[in-house]
């Protein structure tokens, strides 16, 4: 367990531009993160965070908007949110 958030804590796994642009990296590959507008709890629920967004892919000039939801995986004083997916229409 204290291994996990050591490495956790080292990739950057708490919610913030870096974690979200990993994931953009991994779930959209050829893609990156552009900038990250916004985040905040899913309605009455703080175990899911909504991370808003925008990407730019190659070859393309536009960007692209994007929504992943996180779940808390650990809060051990600093809180760690994992398991990235795409955020349903009900939950933008």
């Amino acid at each position: 367990m204290l291994l996990l958030l050591a490495i956790c804590l080292l990739s950057g796994c708490s919610l913030g531009e870096g974690t979200v642009a990993a994931d953009v990296v991994r779930l959209y590959p050829g893609c990156q993160l552009d900038k990250l507008n916004e985040t905040h709890p899913l309605a009455a629920d703080s175990e899911q965070i909504l991370a808003k967004f925008t990407y730019t892919c190659k070859n393309e000039s536009h960007l692209r908007y994007g929504n992943l939801v996180y779940r808390k995986g650990m809060d051990t004083g600093v809180t760690i949110y994992c398991c990235a997916r795409e955020a349903t229409p009900e939950e933008i």
